[in-house]
């Protein structure tokens, strides 16, 4: 069984989330085009869209891999960017195959995970 190398989620992670700060949703495509898939182009589009609407300001982030050294969930909560004082969540979880890069997923892991 291949594991992922160590650190690799975190890393992925932060890239993720500079990607959805800075407002580039290519950049976000880009880190998942090695795992050429319509379903992360289409996850990619999703999550960006709705992690977007958080302001970075006062945001919380929760992780955890510890489920799978393969999973990785990653919860965001905060205020909307656009002056609302309503709360704002999202999700997305990054999924090592073992055959390839990590491939991203909207919400919370497949049961088969």
């Amino acid at each position: 069984m291949s594991l992922p190398p160590d650190g690799s989620a975190r890393e992925l992670r932060q890239q993720v989330i500079a990607a959805i700060d800075a407002g580039d949703q290519q950049a976000l495509q880009d880190l998942f085009t090695s795992a050429a898939s319509a379903y992360n182009a289409e996850s990619a589009g999703v999550v960006f869209e709705q992690c977007s609407k958080i302001s970075p300001v006062g945001r919380e982030m929760s992780s955890a891999s510890d489920i799978s050294p393969k999973l990785m969930t990653v919860d965001l909560v905060g205020k909307a960017k656009q002056g609302s004082t309503l709360g704002q969540s999202c999700a997305f979880v990054l999924i090592w195959s073992g055959a390839g890069p990590w491939e991203l997923g909207i919400g919370s892991p497949p049961s088969n995970a």
